[in-house]
C-alpha cells in the first residue's frame, strides 16, 4: 500500500525497489521483495512531484514544482546522499525534465535537459552537477542529448523556428574539443553516434541523414532518404542503418560508407522498438501490428514467422 497523498512513484529498473514522492517529501524507498524499508521519509523541506531511478537502480532524481531537482542516493543516508541544484525555471513546474535524457556507458554520468534551456552534466559518483555552457544560440533550445559508446563524446541538439544546430564535443585525452554543426533541417529522429564513435548520425526532416566526422566536426556525406516514420536504427556494424519511410512505410537499409541505400522487403508497418542480438547478424521487432519478429539483419528478410 503506497502512503497517501502520493503524486509520484518509480519502480527501479530490476523491478526490486520502488520509491513514492509525495507533498511532504519523499516518502521513502522500500523493497518489493520483502518489504522493508531501505531509505526512510527525508526532503521533508520541500514538496516533490516525481522521482525516477538511475539505470542500476542505485541513484533517485527527485523533482520539485518549484524548479529544483535533488539527486540521491539510495546506498547513502539521507544527510549523504541529498544533493539539491536550482534548476531556475521560473513559474513553470518541471513536467518535462526527464522527457530527454542520456546516461553515460558507465553510468555515472547523466545529461539533463532542463525547461529552462540549459544543459546539465550531473555526476552520480561526486553527487554534483557541471553547467555545460552553450554558445551565443539565440531563440534556440536544447531537445537531444547524448554520449557515444565510450562517454567521451557527446552531442546536443538545439532548435528554435527556423534555425537548427547540434554541439559535438570529443575528449582526446586532456583536450576537449568543441564543435558546432549548423543543420540545415530539424532532426526527424534520435542524434547516433557509430560503436567506435568516430561518425555522428543526424536523421533530417528533409530526407537527409547526415554523417558527421566526430574528429574534427566536418560533413562528410550526406545519404538521401525519405522522412522517417520511426528512428533511424544504426546496426552493430557501424556501417549500415535502418529506417521506415514516413510515406510509404516501407524500410530501407542505408550503406554508410557509400551514402547507397536499398529497399526491403518488409511489409509496411510502424516500428517501435528494435533489439539486436550479440553477433549483431539478426534483430527482433514490435510495432504496430500484432506480431514480432526476427530478422536477418544482412537482408532484413524474415527468420521467422509472425
Amino acid at each position: 500500500k503506497h502512503p497517501p497523498g502520493t503524486p509520484g512513484v518509480s519502480v527501479s529498473p530490476d523491478g526490486r525497489t520502488v520509491a513514492f514522492a509525495r507533498q511532504e517529501g519523499l516518502a521513502g524507498v522500500w523493497s518489493l521483495e520483502t518489504g522493508d524499508l531501505l531509505l526512510p521519509p527525508c526532503l521533508r523541506d520541500r514538496p516533490l512531484m516525481d522521482v525516477s531511478f538511475s539505470p542500476d537502480g542505485s541513484q533517485l532524481l527527485a523533482l520539485s514544482p518549484y524548479g529544483t531537482a535533488t539527486l540521491l542516493s539510495s546506498h547513502l543516508s539521507p544527510k549523504e546522499a541529498s544533493y539539491r541544484f536550482d534548476a531556475a525555471m521560473a513559474n513553470a513546474p518541471p513536467t518535462n525534465l526527464l522527457e530527454w535524457h542520456r546516461f553515460s556507458p558507465d553510468r555515472r554520468h547523466y545529461l539533463l535537459i532542463l525547461t529552462d534551456g540549459t544543459v546539465r552534466l550531473v555526476d552520480f559518483e561526486q553527487m554534483t552537477d557541471h553547467r555545460i555552457p552553450a554558445g551565443p544560440f539565440k531563440g534556440l533550445w536544447p531537445v537531444q542529448a547524448t554520449f557515444d559508446t565510450t562517454g567521451r563524446r557527446r552531442a546536443i541538439y538545439y532548435s528554435g523556428g527556423d534555425q537548427h544546430l547540434v554541439e559535438l564535443w570529443t575528449e582526446d585525452g586532456p583536450i576537449t574539443n568543441r564543435f558546432v554543426l549548423p543543420h540545415p533541417a530539424e532532426l526527424s529522429g534520435d542524434l547516433l553516434f557509430t560503436p567506435d564513435g568516430s561518425r555522428l548520425l543526424t536523421p533530417g526532416k528533409d530526407g537527409q541523414v547526415r554523417v558527421w566526422r566526430t574528429a574534427d566536426g566536418t560533413l562528410e556525406r550526406s545519404i538521401q532518404a525519405e522522412e522517417m516514420d520511426n528512428p533511424v536504427v544504426l546496426f552493430p556494424d557501424g556501417r549500415t542503418a535502418f529506417g521506415v519511410s514516413k510515406k510509404t512505410k516501407g524500410g530501407s537499409l542505408f550503406d554508410l560508407a557509400t551514402g547507397s541505400s536499398t529497399g526491403t522487403h518488409m511489409p509496411p508497418f510502424l516500428i517501435t522498438a528494435t533489439i539486436f542480438n550479440s553477433s549483431g547478424d539478426r534483430f527482433a521487432t514490435a510495432g504496430s501490428v500484432d506480431w514480432s519478429r526476427i530478422w536477418s539483419a544482412r537482408t532484413c528478410e524474415p527468420l521467422t514467422p509472425p
